[in-house]
């Protein structure tokens, strides 16, 4: 049941035009504490999860990277993950949703101020939802900037962005949408 890549506890680690596929499980796990873990250049592929952010994974970027044909997530944060930046990055085609920000067992656990910029996240769903980004829980101050969510002619991705009831802060900026049924779900409360 292996990763492609793992590591916890570690710090500053680079990966530089690397490519993880056809893994049992997670692509790329930065796991359990690691700080600013660098991903430039790199792909994830064919794996159970692409980019699994794990245990206050905290201050990295992944940039120009390509997250494609995972079975479940492209890219997916919780347990503290905070303060990172995904930024130029396609992910596109994944089984269940594009990029996740987990329901936790407590609000002290999500992944909160993380900045996704500039990237395409595309027909991704087939298996699943059919979400581009799906922000559970109580997730708060994420940023989503400058993004194209498309969905080709016949592709899965029904909704462009998923906010749930419970979460905070989400920042929409510039981003442009094509062919999703519905561009933003937001399910926060109005009042």
């Amino acid at each position: 049941n292996g990763d492609g890549f793992s590591f916890q506890v570690c710090d500053d680690i680079q990966f530089r035009e690397c490519s993880s596929v056809n893994n049992a499980d997670l692509g790329y796990h930065p796991g359990s504490g690691s700080q600013r873990p660098v991903f430039k250049k790199c792909t994830a592929k064919g794996n159970s999860q692409g980019f699994f952010w794990c245990w206050g994974a905290c201050d990295g970027i992944a940039e120009d990277c390509i997250t494609s044909g995972n079975i479940k997530y492209g890219i997916n944060f919780g347990h503290r993950d905070t303060d990172n930046i995904i930024r130029n990055c396609t992910v596109e085609d994944n089984g269940e949703i594009g990029i996740l920000f987990r329901e936790e067992p407590n609000e002290f656990r999500t992944g909160d101020r993380n900045l996704i910029e500039n990237c395409v996240i595309r027909n991704n769903g087939k298996s699943g939802p059919g979400l581009g980004i799906d922000i559970q829980y109580k997730t708060n101050d994420i940023t989503i900037r400058n993004c194209r969510i498309e969905n080709t002619p016949d592709g899965p991705q029904k909704t462009g962005i998923k906010i749930g009831p419970q979460a905070g802060k989400i920042t929409l900026e510039g981003n442009r949408f094509s062919g999703c049924k519905t561009n933003v779900e937001d399910n926060r409360s109005k009042s």
